[in-house]
């Protein structure tokens, strides 16, 4: 089993999270934006295109956590 690297100390630890925090208020307050930008697509179409982009994201940032 891989081993993922833990940050070294309490202080490092906090900064990641505030980091992820303060990144996902800026990708999800620009999902409005973009929603707006598309004007003939359906509700079912905006759900499956955030659904792909979401899964690939989560993927990639797995391998990246898992370092492979």
């Amino acid at each position: 089993m891989t081993s993922i690297d833990q940050p070294a100390s309490h202080g490092e630890s906090h900064r990641y999270g505030v980091l992820f925090v303060f990144a996902a208020g800026v990708l999800w307050s620009t999902v409005g934006l973009g929603i707006r930008l598309i004007e003939e697509a359906s509700v079912w179409q905006i759900l499956l295109y955030r659904s792909v982009s979401m899964s690939l994201f989560l993927y990639v940032v797995i391998r990246v956590r898992s370092g492979e």
